[in-house]
């Protein structure tokens, strides 16, 4: 029980990883989730597009993120188990996470992993984008 965080770049397999582990009526917090639930046409949402799934999810998926960690902080852990995807969490994200008492885990396959991955699953250049910024700023993290 608690809150566990999955970060790492575009195509590590953080959705995955949260697929592989997570216990039936486990909470999951993924903004590509959250689209799909909104409506969008595809398991993993172009964030380079400015679409009301893409809009909509962000929003949603913070608010969720706020108000669990401020339950947390009142209540304690809570007593079920939370799976939060954060691509990239700064570094005040992930002290509020270690204040929440999450267990972070960091998924990093390697640049050219995430690249292949990418490919084969027909993903659009804005993710081949995302994914080179993603490590241009992992020393900023």
């Amino acid at each position: 029980m608690g809150l566990t965080v999955v970060t790492g770049p575009p195509c590590a397999g953080k959705s995955t990883y949260v697929n592989d582990h997570r216990e039936t009526g486990d909470v999951v917090i993924d903004v590509d989730a959250i689209a799909v639930a909104l409506g969008a046409e595809t398991d993993h949402v172009d964030w380079s597009t400015s679409t009301p799934h893409r809009i909509l999810a962000r929003e949603l998926r913070a608010y969720l993120v706020r108000t669990l960690v401020a339950e947390i902080k009142r209540d304690g852990a809570p007593a079920y188990t939370v799976w939060l995807v954060d691509t990239a969490p700064k570094q005040w994200q992930r002290q509020e996470y270690r204040r929440a008492q999450a267990t972070i885990v960091d998924l990093d396959p390697g640049r050219e992993t995430c690249h292949e991955r990418a490919k084969a699953a027909g993903r659009t250049v804005a993710t081949h984008g995302e994914i080179e910024r993603w490590y241009a700023e992992a020393a900023n993290r």
